[in-house]
């Protein structure tokens, strides 16, 4: 059984239901209150930050390709803010980087080849590159490819 302990002192308990849970805080905001898209599912007290808009939250998803039935799910109480730098894995709250998915030369050779930008037919064609476990003879095609 699960107790639920209310201190009586809490005054400003945020509300579940609310876009922007602290009016002080505009950056900050509930996005399962914002989201539009069914294939976004969002837990309850997950909040995402920024100064830019916060109630945008769907703008910052464009990898998620609803046509292939991609859905984005975030669990309850996650902290989303991220100025992580690309092909970096980070966690926690406050986020701290737990490791870099590449070293820098590969990061910065997949940086410089952009292949995000490629037509589809030449992503499909890059997929044994790009998941190839390989990542010295990855580095050497991408130079040869940039």
């Amino acid at each position: 059984m699960l107790a639920i302990f209310y201190n009586k002192s809490m005054k400003n308990i945020p509300n579940l239901n609310k876009i922007f849970p602290n009016e002080k805080i505009p950056s900050l905001c509930y996005i399962k209150n914002v989201i539009k898209n069914p294939n976004i599912i969002v837990g309850d007290y997950t909040y995402y930050n920024d100064v830019n808009g916060a109630e945008q939250f769907e703008k910052h998803t464009p990898h998620h390709y609803d046509f292939i039935g991609d859905k984005l799910i975030i669990g309850k109480f996650c902290a989303i803010a991220k100025d992580i730098s690309p092909y970096t894995i980070a966690v926690g709250n406050p986020c701290k980087v737990a490791q870099k998915r590449f070293d820098d030369e590969l990061t910065e050779l997949l940086l410089k080849f952009k292949w995000w930008n490629k037509s589809i037919e030449e992503i499909n064609n890059l997929i044994p590159l790009l998941s190839d476990g390989n990542l010295e003879n990855v580095k050497a095609k991408l130079c040869a490819l940039i």
